[in-house]
């Protein structure tokens, strides 16, 4: 049995997800919702402890990062329609791709959300129940990423990020 934890449309969910629907393999579908800080909620971290999502439940073994699920779905199901090629320097040219987005395009557009999703809702909560809620949240950088987000990042910062997701853009094309 898969069940994959995820935010929904979020860029680093999305991946696992799209290569679950791609591959044809059934799984149940869980939404762990931001607005309610449930990944980083007790019974979340006993999935994950880092409290992030996605994370993918097969079977009982535990697969985080969307890169690693998706590599983990190749390797778990040879017989399931391939998304990865079969060739290793088209493996190798993939894997190129792959750590440029998570390392590059991803930030970017990561910021963005940061900016325009979890900054209202970090800047809707009372200074106590913020604190409360960053205090729950095991990753340090992932703290300041909340502490920022509520402080609005700079618009200079934005302005880079939107461009580097025009540069992406293109070179996905």
């Amino acid at each position: 049995m898969l069940t994959l934890y995820s935010f929904g449309p979020a860029a680093n969910s999305m991946k696992p997800l799209l290569a679950l629907y791609e591959k044809g393999l059934e799984f149940n579908p869980r939404f762990v919702d931001p607005r309610k800080f449930e990944h980083h909620e007790p019974w979340f971290k006993k999935i994950n402890p880092r409290g992030q999502v996605p994370a993918l439940d097969h079977d009982g073994h535990i697969i985080t990062e969307s890169t690693v699920i998706c590599e983990y779905l190749e390797d778990a199901f040879p017989d399931a329609p391939r998304l990865r090629p079969t060739d290793p320097v088209k493996i190798a040219e993939m894997r190129v791709w792959t750590k440029w987005v998570d390392e590059y395009f991803c930030w970017c557009v990561s910021t963005i959300g940061w900016e325009r999703m979890i900054g209202p809702m970090a800047r809707a909560l009372s200074d106590e129940e913020f604190e409360a809620k960053v205090a729950q949240i095991p990753v340090v950088e992932q703290q300041k990423k909340w502490r920022n987000a509520r402080a609005g990042f700079p618009k200079e910062v934005l302005e880079e990020e939107m461009r580097k997701i025009g540069f992406s853009g293109g070179r996905i094309e």
